[in-house]
């Protein structure tokens, strides 16, 4: 191994010292400024916390989460809100379904739960690169709602779809390995907007949404109004896929494949059969909530209840699995939401950036159009998806409320447009299957293109939901 070491660079060509300096700079001179008509003082103040913020995410000056909760800290500190508005979010249902979600997910991810049943779901399709792709899409789109983190799922999965594809007999980065890459992207991945238990990310809109709508969003009628843009993504992934990445031969996987790597996994453990039990109940307890009327987080709850009562994880495991950094900036991004709303910025906001959507808004089609497009250019900027998504969720909401447009419709369009990955630092969550693949699997170059495809795809998709939403009273 070589000794050498690469020279380090001048502090101040380091991007997280810039990016430090930076966030202190701009929001010391938004602070100083006099407030703007329609803001307050504090509302002043609360932009220039929230745009030193944005900057550090951006900058990547620190953890997410540590930015997170500084922000809400300072919301406290500078006296711009009382901690119970800061601090939001922590008391609501909203942050406790994020906790018992991820819970149950982490159950999923110990007990090799989700690998055994994508397992048997791809012994099912045929042992051909069409057949493995579908299959992948198959299993990471219907048990993907098992785990609300897109991260782990990729994790977990990427390691089987390299299997398979050196099964198969393609080489590395080759189009027909990058092509079952895809399928798991695809399917643990993309299709996460479409069900609310996929990822986090959902229950986070669903907390910006005003009091009255956000016990309107049951799983099923999420579903019902992410369904059409799922079917137009799903079938245009596919055909991207099969376009794409067509392999230069057609080859099968040996006839015992499947099988043996079900035998590898061993019998169907206690923990597996009591995971599998109360994520199907919870999942069918979200789905019949019109029905019975219990709130999706006193489900969740309950089912994390269980699996720590039989111990398929202990208390080091609660400590470990559950991923409380991620829910812990997600409580302080939502918090964000009644922020805004106790200082009116989020009226502010509306009446600057307002009359520039406002052309557009009057045609709804054209308006997805744009908003997507924005969307696209913003996160070459912010950096995190959870940050970009929840952030441009706060600021276009109230603006397309102003418009006549269902907060549904603006928060969904953020959503499937925050989920591309155009350059390499915008992909977190397909680094996590690059580099569970030893990092060679796939040039990322090539994974870039499904990118491409993937934004005209998800256009497409919200345009050909737009009848769908005014059936359901999301639009006039």
């Amino acid at each position: 191994m070589s000794t050498d070491t690469q020279p380090a660079k001048p502090y101040w060509k380091n991007k997280k010292v810039i990016g430090g300096v930076l966030g202190i700079v701009v929001a010391l001179f938004i602070a100083s400024q006099t407030p703007p008509p329609g803001l307050s003082a504090q509302g002043l103040n609360a932009v220039a916390i929230l745009c030193w913020a944005v900057t550090y995410w951006i900058f990547d000056v620190f953890a997410d989460y540590i930015v997170g909760l500084t922000m809400s800290i300072l919301f406290v500190v500078c006296k711009v809100v009382p901690m119970n508005i800061a601090f939001a979010t922590f008391a609501t249902d909203t942050w406790w379904i994020l906790v018992a979600a991820i819970g149950l997910g982490a159950a999923a991810t110990k007990t090799g739960l989700l690998t055994r049943i994508s397992l048997i779901v791809l012994k099912i399709f045929p042992a051909t690169f069409k057949g493995q792709v579908l299959a992948l899409i198959g299993c990471g789109t219907i048990f993907g709602t098992l785990i609300p983190s897109t991260t782990a799922k990729m994790a977990i999965m990427a390691p089987l779809g390299l299997s398979i594809s050196e099964a198969l007999g393609f080489k590395k980065k080759s189009p027909g390995a990058t092509g079952l890459f895809a399928a798991v992207g695809t399917g643990f991945n993309l299709s996460a907007p479409i069900f609310q238990s996929s990822s986090f990310l959902a229950y986070v809109l669903i907390g910006m949404f005003p009091a009255v709508e956000k016990a309107r969003f049951t799983w099923t009628y999420w579903f019902l109004a992410a369904a059409t843009w799922g079917v137009v993504m799903l079938a245009g992934c596919i055909l991207a896929i099969f376009m794409l990445y067509k392999p230069e031969s057609n080859l099968k996987l040996p006839p015992d494949f499947i099988e043996n790597k079900i035998k590898e996994a061993g019998p169907f453990t206690r923990d597996q059969k009591i995971t599998l039990a109360v994520s199907v109940g919870a999942l069918f307890l979200w789905m019949t909530q019109p029905i019975h009327n219990v709130q999706a987080s006193i489900v969740a709850l309950s089912g994390l209840c269980i699996l720590l009562a039989c111990n398929i994880y202990d208390r080091a495991d609660f400590r470990k699995l559950i991923l409380w950094d991620a829910v812990i900036f997600l409580g302080t991004v939502i918090s964000l939401g009644t922020v805004f709303s106790t200082l009116k910025i989020d009226l502010w906001i509306g009446s600057l950036v307002g009359p520039v959507l406002a052309p557009f808004a009057a045609n709804i089609y054209l308006y997805v159009i744009v908003l997507s497009i924005l969307v696209y250019l913003l996160r070459f900027v912010i950096v995190s998806i959870s940050a970009s998504v929840s952030v441009l969720a706060l600021v276009f909401i109230p603006i397309a409320a102003a418009q006549g447009i269902h907060p549904f419709v603006a928060a969904f369009t953020v959503y499937c447009a925050s989920n591309i990955w155009n350059v390499f630092y915008q992909a977190l969550v397909w680094l996590m299957a690059y580099y569970a693949t030893g990092g060679d699997m796939v040039e990322f170059k090539e994974i870039r293109k499904f990118s491409i495809a993937y934004m005209f795809i998800s256009i497409i998709g919200l345009i050909a939901s737009i009848p769908v939403w005014k059936m359901m009273g999301l639009l006039k």
